[in-house]
């Protein structure tokens, strides 16, 4: 059970924002799939998998979290969200 959506607006341009969300998983050990429009990832955590999707457009950056362990509550994907898009 999953269902957490985050919404960030995106200074940068689209191919930027992406570059570094997909550098910044894959060196984690996650993989990272999509482009400037589209995509999903898979991020490990100590506790299991957290996979989602993402789109962009109008300077906003959508993620949705699709699978998450249950003991990760949103608030804090969120706010590790905000620290890595910095």
């Amino acid at each position: 059970m999953a269902d957490c959506s985050f919404q960030f607006k995106i200074e940068t341009s689209p191919s930027e924002i992406i570059d570094k969300v997909k550098s910044r998983i894959e060196s984690e050990g996650g993989s990272f799939t999509g482009d400037e429009n589209e995509g999903n990832f898979n991020l490990p955590t100590p506790i299991g998998a957290i996979e989602g999707n993402y789109s962009v457009s109008d300077n906003e950056l959508k993620i949705d979290i699709t699978k998450k362990p249950m003991m990760l509550p949103c608030g804090m994907i969120e706010s590790e969200l905000q620290k890595r898009l910095k």
